[in-house]
């Protein structure tokens, strides 16, 4: 068997969503892996529906297994992110294929983009930086000083994410794949038919679901309306704002130290706008600067209210954990067995066979999962991340 993987948030799933496996399944995959964030994403926000529920959305809509990207590498940068989910594929010891969006659509110049950054910009790197400016942009600046073309695609989301991919797939036998955009830009309103996650959520967060259902295939629209009425969506972390600021402003400066992706005592700028900002928005406001992005702030601060340190976020990926498949799916789940490199967890019980740093991971999950459906429309109680079954259809 053939077998494609992908790597997406599926918040929530969407008719570029179905494009793009429709385009994987017609050049020959067999079958198609998703690999997908769980219930907060990389924006540094919570997904508008439960992972459960995206996942049955993938399945029911192209791909046959997906597997759950854990949190610390879900909620983190382009690197950190792509490198997790790329050490899950090579765990799977299955995969020929990973394919993902982009822009330009031209996995040659992405491979050239990333030689170039891996092996020719870091005097240039390190120049950049040295102005103050975000390390997305100095990158960027340092490798236009060798090939302007590379340097381009490194202003698109997609494209950056994708560089980041070739990176962390290194010289294994995996193939990457591009399959070129279509419709609406990453954050963008819709064309031809096709509308970004970004204005879908926002429809879902004003009330509009029929307006954001026309841009989502219509199983996949069923799902999320059914999530609707029984009150678990949509999602939205600013239900629980107060009690993030709480947690917040109880952190010491030690504690902020400590969180992932905080470095060159940016620590103090958090604790001080922690203590003055009576908002999330004014928060990140307060720290924001030619430096340091919003997308990061709010990560920040979220993994700080989820409690996720440092060591968790520097770890390797223990485990492949399934949160649904169709009857291909367990087909390649039963191969999977077979020559997976990573432990892979269907029932939560086989966790406690595992080692400390697999459970530790897989608690901090639960623990998230328990904050996260607070912020539903209606509270559930403690526990669903480990009573909940994988979804079978």
């Amino acid at each position: 068997m053939k077998i494609a993987a992908v790597i997406a948030e599926y918040n929530p799933f969407h008719l570029g969503h179905e494009y793009m496996l429709t385009m994987v399944r017609n050049m020959g995959y067999d079958g198609i892996i998703a690999v997908m964030s769980g219930n907060f994403v990389q924006r540094g926000d919570a997904a508008i529906s439960d992972k459960r529920s995206r996942a049955k959305m993938a399945i029911s809509c192209g791909a046959d297994l997906v597997i759950e990207l854990p949190l610390p590498y879900a909620v983190a940068s382009a690197q950190k992110f792509a490198q997790g989910s790329v050490e899950i594929i090579k765990g799977c010891g299955i995969v020929d294929a990973i394919a993902f969006g982009s822009e330009c659509g031209d996995v040659e110049l992405i491979k050239t983009t990333a030689d170039i950054i891996a092996n020719e910009i870091g005097d240039e790197l390190k120049k950049q930086l040295d102005k103050g400016i975000t390390f997305a942009a100095a990158r960027e600046k340092a490798v236009a000083s060798i090939d302007k073309k590379a340097a381009a695609i490194l202003k698109s989301p997609n494209d950056t994410l994708a560089v980041e991919y070739v990176t962390a797939l290194g010289n294994c036998e995996i193939e990457p794949i591009a399959i070129k955009r279509i419709g609406a830009a990453h954050d963008g309103d819709a064309i031809d038919g096709f509308a970004s996650a970004s204005q879908i959520r926002q429809m879902l967060l004003s009330g509009d679901i029929e307006g954001a259902a026309k841009y989502m295939p219509t199983a996949a629209a069923e799902i999320l309306k059914d999530e609707i009425e029984s009150g678990n969506a949509p999602v939205d972390l600013k239900r629980a704002e107060n009690a993030v600021i709480s947690h917040l402003r109880r952190l010491s400066v030690e504690d902020i130290r400590n969180l992932p992706d905080v470095s060159e005592g940016l620590e103090n700028r958090i604790f001080d706008a922690i203590r003055k900002g009576t908002s999330l928005d004014e928060i990140i406001s307060k720290i924001k600067s030619k430096r340091y992005t919003m997308a990061r702030i709010r990560r920040i601060l979220l993994l700080a209210y989820l409690e996720v340190s440092k060591e968790d976020a520097s770890a390797p990926v223990p485990y492949i954990r399934i949160l649904a498949a169709n009857q291909k799916g367990r087909q390649i789940l039963k191969s999977m067995k077979k020559s997976a490199t990573l432990p892979i967890i269907t029932r939560t019980k086989e966790v406690n066979t595992l080692d400390k740093q697999a459970i530790n991971m897989f608690s901090l999950e639960g623990a998230a999962a328990d904050l996260y459906w607070l912020m539903s429309p209606t509270n559930k109680p403690c526990g669903k991340d480990m009573t909940d079954p994988i979804i079978m259809t």
